[in-house]
């Protein structure tokens, strides 16, 4: 289903629409792998390492760590991504990685808004431990889906959308300690070493709750506050 929607957006009738779409996911995935290298290395157990980033999409972050002196690999389900890839000149392969035959041995096993559309999440993440390095590092970023600020529903089919309190469950479930965690831009990046922890609280009411209140949350805070972030930056600006 992923693979059509975006097969739909690359061969949209109007090229200049095409084009302006693509040029805008490339920005965000740039800074989306600045942002990465710049939380997830300093909490790696090494300072350069090898890096494997599963659901790579169009390569930004594998090419941030390898700029960053980490031997980074990326893995992508879409072979659409292959030639941007080679443009990048990050190595990757085609894939999907409960099923190809990777090696051990990473020091950083890392996943940004990709967990979303896997069929089996706790199997995915136990696919990850066992490539994970004992004392390596395990890196999730998903989005903030209880955000103030956004009243948006996802733009894909997805198979679960978690929150940060609902992942960090799974991740323990599935033999990790969730060592950091930090919400920024929209987003929620996790970071856990393989170990035992208690489980950590979940209340399946509470979040949904949060998701049926989203419209209500933003209208009376989000949007207002929004508005106000705006005029704020134009006065600094006009300043």
């Amino acid at each position: 289903m992923l693979a059509r929607i975006w097969e739909a957006n690359r061969t949209r009738d109007d090229p200049a629409k095409a084009a302006a779409l693509w040029a805008e996911r490339r920005r965000i995935a740039r800074l989306g792998g600045e942002r990465a290298v710049a939380f997830y290395g300093p909490l790696a157990a090494v300072r350069t390492g090898r890096f494997l980033d599963i659901g790579c999409g169009l390569g930004s972050t594998v090419r941030a760590f390898a700029d960053a002196g980490w031997d980074a690999l990326g893995v992508d389900a879409d072979p659409a991504t292959k030639p941007v890839h080679e443009e990048f000149g990050i190595a990757s392969r085609i894939g999907q990685v409960e099923t190809l035959d990777l090696e051990g041995g990473w020091d950083i096993v890392h996943s940004a808004h990709a967990i979303y559309f896997v069929t089996d999440p706790m199997a995915f993440l136990a696919r990850a431990r066992s490539v994970l390095r004992p004392d390596g590092l395990l890196a999730i970023t998903i989005a903030d889906v209880m955000a103030w600020d956004d009243s948006t529903e996802p733009a894909y089919v997805h198979t679960f959308f978690p929150t940060g309190q609902s992942m960090a469950y799974a991740i323990t479930l599935a033999g990790f300690r969730v060592v950091a965690t930090r919400r920024a831009k929209g987003s929620i990046h996790i970071a856990a070493c393989i170990g035992a922890a208690p489980m950590p609280p979940v209340s399946p009411w509470m979040i949904r709750l949060g998701h049926v209140s989203r419209p209500l949350r933003y209208a009376l805070v989000g949007r207002p506050m929004t508005i106000l972030r705006r005029l704020a930056k134009k006065a600094i600006g006009r300043g």
